[in-house]
């Protein structure tokens, strides 16, 4: 059984055991559980499904593009600011984004961009920009945008000096796809 398998295995008895606990200290709480947890998969199962098909739909405009050069190769910072920007302007929503960020990756995105992209996703999060303006104001939202791409671009920067200690470049595509390899 491979790595990926045993941690798939370890959740699923991890939550196996999580009833078996709440069972005996509580029975009808279980059921309710049950219960909830078929709601939240059916109501999940269409937008994730669709944002599976969203995120590898753009994959494949992405790919063989003119950006695709920018993030490629021998662009390092310039691929670090495009990188950070794309994961920027990326729904938060990791099953459309991943599929993306990974096929951009497997494309000939360099490390350096894909690394930049994934805290892109994570920091800025455009998504956010509408709910965070609406609850903490336009200003606290400009400053968390700002200093969110800021350190983006920090880190990329970063990671684009220290690339050869840190190994990244060497490291992350067998990472990458040893993640993405069927089982």
């Amino acid at each position: 059984m491979e790595t990926k398998e045993k941690i798939y295995l370890s959740i699923v008895i991890a939550a196996v055991l999580l009833y078996l606990v709440t069972w005996l200290l509580d029975p009808t709480r279980v059921k309710k559980c049950v219960a909830a947890s078929f709601s939240e998969v059916k109501k999940l199962f269409i937008p994730i499904l669709a944002a599976i098909f969203a995120g590898s739909v753009a994959k494949n405009l992405l790919l063989g593009s003119r950006f695709m050069k920018i993030l490629g190769g021998k662009s390092k910072l310039r691929g670090v600011v495009a990188g950070g920007t794309l994961g920027s302007l990326l729904p938060p929503c990791p099953y459309a984004s991943y599929p993306l960020i990974k096929g951009v990756s497997d494309g000939g995105a360099n490390s350096l961009s894909t690394m930049a992209m994934l805290l892109g996703l994570t920091s800025v999060a455009v998504g956010r920009v509408f709910a965070g303006i609406a609850i903490l104001g336009p200003e606290i939202e400009g400053l968390r945008i700002l200093f969110s791409f800021l350190a983006v671009m920090l880190v990329g920067t970063l990671c684009f000096y220290f690339d050869r200690a840190l190994e990244v470049k060497r490291r992350l595509p067998r990472v990458l796809s040893r993640a993405s390899e069927p089982k």
